[in-house]
């Protein structure tokens, strides 16, 4: 019977496309094998050396959304000549709304009205046998790994002079539509696989691949920052929210960007080495780091931040300073949390309170994290660092400003933690290696939830405005409007260290099986 590995490697290496290692090799051959989604076949099909993919999930979304993103090429003076491809994931689910299959149905159409070129693809009948069987699997001899929906469909079209080709999947139409419970974050593994598969048949230049949205726009520079030298297992790009028309959008939109902004700075300030962005339209994975994380996860909403923890256990993420990408502000029901949502809570519920604590609406009832949270995380932090090199740890004072339910939780967890982490230290070589596995435990996930444990033991939200007056990590004044505060925001943010996550290379580089992480 066929296998997955066929998806890279039934015609072999084609051409001089990503430099890999024979490791490296062996991680993008095991991932293809046992973990990628069926449309990764579909790099078979595919015979042109790209510069780089750039990967996009679109439900629902305008005809035009192709044409906002050619300004990564526009002023790029070797589009015409090494054409990029960009993957397009027309997707909705078997129980989306009518009028979300609708605008699919126009986008598809649309954009095969008006490229130049239409080739429809098709998967290999030895992939479509093997899929087949497994389908017929027991839920024992098919885990989660192994899909067993039916494949999407897909076309090739190529736009304009050949400056970019499109790679429209279409998962969108009957009898193609993703599962319930399933949307963004299979969109976007679908779309990355597929760029696994084409490096893995050297037909892909850049080791990084973009993800952007239909909401993204992106400038020149785009392309060239993923042809970066590979160092780091993601890059993430700056961006900005622009106005999509509706200025009272705009306003709660970059309220909702505070809300992100004040939590990466408190991070930062606490001495979590997860202080970074995770917006999924500003990522680029490195491509052998998406296939050791195995990908993003198939789930409605918060695919980005899941990817990002796990790449962030891999090696250090890089936050760069340009190009800025630009996020159109809009009300979205697309996923069920996330920006979209956010703004409408902002918009509609002047008590609500957004992801991660974000704005109500605009105005003074809108809230954010008490930095008081931050005070009991940065006391945890210094506590666990301290496991991993107690020379160098200075300890860490009680926490003498926080109500005594949260000062006592702090204790708590410390307690918790240190027996937890115990076994794990006892065979480190080094105090680096001892830090790599306490952040390894006490990651990006357990981060947040232990914010969130502080909140509901007693420092519940408070109105914004009172937020950023009393963060300690935040410089005064801050005040002035939205524009001009987030302005101030943003630059503090980019006065921190560029590369962020857990740094300490393995002493031996691990196989995709060596990374099973939780």
């Amino acid at each position: 019977m066929a296998t997955r590995r066929e998806h890279g490697t039934r015609r072999g290496d084609v051409g001089r496309g990503l430099a890999v290692t024979a490791r490296e090799r062996r991680v993008l051959d095991q991932y293809l094998e046992r973990y990628a989604e069926p449309e990764a076949a579909y790099a078979e099909e595919l015979t042109e050396r790209y510069r780089a993919a750039i990967v996009a999930p679109l439900c629902g979304e305008s005809p035009g959304t192709l044409e906002d993103w050619q300004g990564a090429l526009l002023a790029d003076e070797r589009a015409a000549t090494e054409p990029v491809l960009w993957i397009a994931v027309v997707n909705g689910r078997e129980d989306a709304a009518d009028d979300v299959l609708r605008a699919n149905d126009e986008l598809l159409e649309t954009w095969r009205r008006s490229s130049r070129v239409v080739r429809r693809l098709s998967l290999p009948q030895r992939y479509l046998a093997s899929a087949a069987s497994a389908a017929e699997a027991s839920a024992a001899e098919a885990p989660a790994r192994t899909s067993t929906r039916a494949p999407a469909a897909a076309e090739l079209l190529v736009r304009g002079e050949g400056a970019h080709h499109v790679l429209l999947i279409d998962a969108s139409s009957a009898g193609h539509r993703f599962p319930r419970k399933q949307g963004v974050g299979l969109a976007r593994r679908i779309g990355c696989d597929v760029a696994v598969a084409l490096a893995r048949r050297g037909l892909l230049q850049a080791r990084y691949v973009g993800a952007a949205d239909g909401d993204a726009t992106l400038l020149s520079g785009y392309v060239r920052a993923l042809e970066r030298p590979p160092g780091s297992t993601a890059a993430l790009f700056p961006f900005e929210h622009v106005s999509g028309g509706d200025e009272r959008v705009l306003e709660a939109t970059r309220l909702v960007e505070c809300s992100w902004r004040h939590y990466v700075l408190g991070l930062a300030w606490a001495g979590s080495p997860f202080a970074f962005q995770t917006v999924g339209s500003c990522l680029a994975p490195e491509i052998v780091a998406y296939s050791q994380a195995r990908g993003f996860p198939r789930r409605e909403a918060g695919e980005d931040f899941h990817l990002l923890a796990k790449l962030a256990k891999l090696g250090e993420v890089e936050c760069l300073a340009e190009p800025v990408v630009r996020l159109t502000a809009r009300v979205s029901s697309r996923v069920p949390f996330g920006t979209g949502p956010a703004v409408q809570r902002a918009l509609a519920d002047p008590d609500g309170v957004a992801h991660r604590c974000g704005p109500a609406r605009p105005g003074e009832r809108a809230r954010l994290h008490d930095p008081r949270v931050f005070v009991a995380l940065r006391r945890l932090v210094e506590s666990l660092s301290a496991l991993a090199d107690p020379a160098a740890a200075s300890s860490p004072d009680e926490p003498g400003d926080l109500p005594e339910a949260v000062a006592a939780l702090v204790r708590e967890q410390v307690r918790s933690w240190s027996q937890r982490l115990a076994p794990r230290l006892a065979a480190c070589p080094t105090a680096a290696h001892r830090r790599r596995r306490v952040f390894e435990a006490f990651d990006a996930l357990a981060t947040l939830q232990a914010i969130h444990a502080f909140r509901d033991a007693g420092l519940p939200p408070i109105p914004w405005r009172d937020a950023l007056r009393e963060a300690p990590f935040l410089e005064a004044p801050l005040d002035g409007s939205v524009t001009q505060i987030l302005e101030s925001m943003r630059a503090a943010e980019g006065r921190l260290r560029a590369r962020r996550g857990l740094a300490l290379p393995r002493t031996s580089g691990p196989d995709l099986d060596d990374c099973r992480l939780p």
